[in-house]
C-alpha cells in the first residue's frame, strides 16, 4: 500500500501560530483549517483498508498561500486492523489516551485534531502542558471569542475515552 501526493508549498501551522501576526487570524480561518485537516484525515479512514495519520500536531499541517491547510510527512501513517497493537506512536500532547498502549483507532487521529483544534483557538501549545489537561485550560476561559457550540466540538474530539469522541 501507498499514498501519492503533491509536493505543497507554505508554511507549518506552527510557524503561523507562533508569528506576531497570528492575533489577527480569525476563528473562521482557524475552523477553515479545520475542516481540510478533517476532510484528509477522513479520506484516509475511508480508504480501504483505512490508513491512520497517528502523528498530527501543527508541524504536520501546511498552510499554502492561498490559506488552504495540507498535511505533510506521511511517516507516521498506518494501516488500521482492528484489534491491533503496536509501538506508542504520536506526538506528545497531541496522541490520545489510547496511543499511549499501542492501539491506534480512527478516532485516536480524531483527538489528535481537538488538541490541534484547541491549540489553534487558545494559542497554548499542548506539547508543553501535562498530558490529557485540556479540561485544566478551558477554551472559553483562553478564548472568550469561541462560541459554545465550537467548544463543545472541541470537548467532544478531546474525550478521554475513545468511545464519546466523533467517529
Amino acid at each position: 500500500a501507498y499514498l501519492i501526493t503533491d509536493h505543497k508549498y507554505g508554511v507549518t501551522l506552527q510557524s503561523v501560530v507562533q508569528s506576531p501576526d497570528y492575533a489577527e487570524v480569525n476563528i473562521k480561518t482557524i475552523i477553515e483549517w479545520i475542516i481540510d485537516i478533517c476532510d484528509a484525515i477522513a479520506h484516509l479512514h475511508e480508504l480501504n483498508p483505512p490508513v491512520l495519520f497517528r502523528v498530527l500536531d501543527a508541524e504536520k499541517v501546511v498552510i499554502d498561500d492561498f490559506g488552504h491547510a495540507y498535511l505533510i510527512d506521511l511517516s507516521g501513517v498506518s494501516v488500521y486492523e482492528q484489534g491491533s497493537r503496536g509501538a506508542m506512536i504520536g506526538v506528545d500532547g497531541y496522541a490520545a489516551p489510547e496511543q499511549y498502549d499501542g492501539e491506534h483507532l480512527p478516532q485516536s487521529d480524531v483527538y489528535s485534531i481537538g488538541a490541534l483544534l484547541h491549540y489553534l483557538l487558545t494559542g497554548r501549545d499542548p506539547r508543553l502542558a501535562k498530558r490529557f489537561s485540556f479540561v485544566d485550560r478551558p477554551v472559553r476561559k483562553l478564548n472568550p471569542k469561541v462560541s459554545k457550540g465550537l467548544d463543545m466540538i472541541v470537548y467532544k474530539a478531546l474525550a478521554y475515552d475513545p468511545k464519546f469522541r466523533f467517529r
